[in-house]
């Protein structure tokens, strides 16, 4: 797949799993071409080095874990998500449903446990 400005990311690499989109793509020397992303990421991404996955649709990134709008996601079936709100659980249907995405390995990382757990 031709990787292109636009496109959405999932990264793989160390210990940085975030969804970001590519803003620009510019080339550092003949055989790399470093993404820039609509945010900071931690490391610096290379289309030669394969440590993530891009999509055109950003819906095709997400994984059971994830958060999406702030909602636990709980299963995904025929590229419709299901996450659990306060009252009961909705289906999100399109990208354009999609304002906030956080990895289920962001939240791992960020979240702030209480007591000894």
């Amino acid at each position: 797949m031709k990787i292109e400005v636009g496109m959405f990311v999932r990264t793989k690499h160390r210990n940085e799993v975030v969804v970001r989109q590519i803003k620009n793509i510019f080339e550092t020397s003949e055989h790399d071409h470093q993404l820039i992303f609509d945010k900071p990421t931690k490391y610096q991404y290379y289309i030669e080095d394969n440590n993530f996955i891009a999509k055109e649709n950003l819906i095709e990134l997400i994984g059971i874990g994830d958060y999406v709008n702030g909602m636990k996601v709980l299963d995904i079936k025929d590229g419709y998500f299901f996450t659990m709100q306060e009252f009961g659980v909705k289906g999100i249907f399109r990208n354009e449903d999609i304002k906030t995405i956080m990895t289920k390995e962001q939240f791992e990382r960020e979240k702030y446990v209480i007591g000894d757990d």
